[in-house]
């Protein structure tokens, strides 16, 4: 590891009575890494404490630039002999100025060895804002709950900063984290993934409600986080109690001077993770209704230009945040149904579902809001896959408007890298759809289908959408999950008659 950064000399100068001095340089956001590092150690050699904000910017970028070295020297080395050189100024606000640079980069730590998966050094850093009486910011708590849904990852024991507190706040009773079974032991022994969706979902529970005990405000990303959390988990009534009743008392707990602030509005895709999660466990005309309060009270407020929505989304283009208002239209059904017996998975399409699908389609149509790509792979899904309404010519003209809005980002839509996830699970939905004519016109014709008009014309549509597909596949891979590289994949026994066309 390098030195540090501090040189004696400073320390030398210190003891002599010379003492150091805040910097007041401009925000350095707009610093390249490098010019960042010379302002900082510029600074440092004329004994000038960096601002928070260009300080930690400084780390955030080291981070992402893989310079572990560098971040580790400012943080272990440099910054206690940075607090030092705070406490020396013997300004009237050191305290509190001391307290706040402990927490902006312990917070960031946290992120970053979280980052890292180094979940003993990130709970040390989250153990250290516990104990000077405050609490992780919502990101930080995200990071941490991102990092132990990974299966390796041991699962820690975490302070949460209050004694058995038995109120209630915001209508939440309190939540605890659960203990290890082994006395003096800071890992709880996972048994299984359920077991590990269910302890990462009591954690998120923990942080909300000492969040809003030290009123560190979530963020709606923590919200919308912590749903998909207890959806997982399969804990419908936290989650629909934390929705409907402890978001709102939250939200209307905010002091006023950053309630408008675009963090704290409840965004399309909170409600649509809300909506989808009741409509995953069966409770479909909850998820109606929820779905009925987005459209009539919640989606106009969020249409409207002058929006905390509108505003955080300000470097979309109109159509492509109209497009993200239009998710929870098509969360609100589950066209697919599984059943599990005996460890063997069978899935079916649920027409009622699939009419009320094409239903919320021709509404979104009303609403006058683009088709965002879940409703484009919902519609291709029923389309390509439901005998009652299969028509490839409809699916055709679906991924064609799609496409094309796709190729002229500058014009339609903003693509964001999951986008090409998506189109690809697009482009594999066509091959399936003319895989499946294929498939029939073999079976009926024998032999002859050979040289059958129509099955020459099939095949030249599966090597068409092949063509797309798989660019689009390549492009896709390395963004993609485990699950996400399951969704742009074809089954072996479509490889096997896409070799026979092929």
């Amino acid at each position: 590891m390098a030195g540090s950064l501090v040189s004696d000399s400073h320390g030398n100068q210190l003891a002599q009575g010379q003492k150091w001095t805040r910097s007041y340089e401009k925000h350095a956001k707009d610093l390249s890494y490098p010019e960042l590092k010379k302002w900082y150690t510029d600074a440092i050699a004329r004994l000038e404490i960096p601002s928070i904000t260009n300080l930690v910017q400084l780390l955030n970028k080291a981070q992402k630039r893989g310079d572990h070295s560098f971040w580790e020297t400012v943080v272990n080395k440099d910054f206690p002999k940075l607090i030092s050189g705070l406490e020396s100024t013997g300004l009237a606000t050191t305290a509190q100025l001391i307290n706040n640079y402990k927490q902006s980069v312990w917070s960031c730590a946290i992120s970053t060895h979280a980052s890292r998966k180094e979940i003993g050094k990130a709970v040390g850093y989250f153990d250290r804002i516990v104990k000077s009486g405050t609490f992780p910011a919502s990101s930080e708590c995200i990071a941490l709950l991102k990092l132990l849904e990974i299966n390796k990852i041991p699962f820690p024991v975490l302070s949460m900063g209050r004694s058995q507190s038995t109120s209630t706040i915001c209508g939440m009773e309190p939540a605890y984290m659960p203990q290890s079974k082994t006395p003096g032991n800071i890992f709880i022994n996972v048994e299984s993934l359920i077991h590990r969706q269910t302890l990462v979902a009591q954690m998120g529970l923990a942080m909300l409600y000492s969040l809003l005990q030290h009123k560190q405000w979530p963020t709606d990303y923590f919200y919308g986080y912590l749903l998909v959390l207890l959806d997982r988990a399969q804990m419908a009534d936290e989650l629909q109690h934390v929705f409907k009743v402890v978001m709102p008392a939250a939200i209307g707990s905010i002091p006023t001077y950053i309630k408008n602030s675009p963090l704290f509005e409840t965004s399309p895709h909170t409600w649509t993770t809300a909506i989808q999660a009741m409509s995953d466990c069966g409770k479909f005309d909850l998820a109606k209704q929820w779905f009925d309060e987005y459209r009539v009270d919640a989606m106009p407020k969020l249409r409207e230009g002058s929006s905390s929505f509108a505003k955080l989304n300000r470097k979309l283009s109109s159509q492509s945040r109209l497009a993200l208002l239009a998710y929870p239209y098509y969360s609100a059904v589950q066209i697919i149904r599984q059943h599990t017996i005996d460890g063997t998975s069978t899935s079916w399409y649920d027409l009622q579902q699939v009419e009320r699908l094409l239903e919320l389609d021709q509404i979104r149509e009303q609403d006058k809001l683009p088709r965002p790509f879940s409703g484009v792979i919902k519609l291709l899904k029923i389309f390509t896959g439901v005998d009652e309404h299969f028509n490839m010519d409809k699916a055709e003209a679906l991924i064609k408007a799609t496409d094309m809005s796709f190729s002229e980002p500058q014009k339609s839509r903003y693509v964001q890298p999951e986008d090409y996830s998506e189109l690809a699970w697009c482009y594999r939905l066509m091959v399936e759809g003319h895989l499946a004519i294929f498939k029939k016109q073999k079976e009926q014709l024998g032999e002859a289908y050979m040289t059958d008009p129509g099955v020459v014309k099939t095949k030249e549509h599966i090597r068409f959408w092949i063509n797309k597909f798989e660019p689009a596949r390549a492009k896709a891979l390395p963004r993609c999950s485990h699950f996400g590289r399951l969704r742009i994949s074809l089954t072996d026994e479509h490889f096997a008659l896409v070799r026979d066309i092929m």
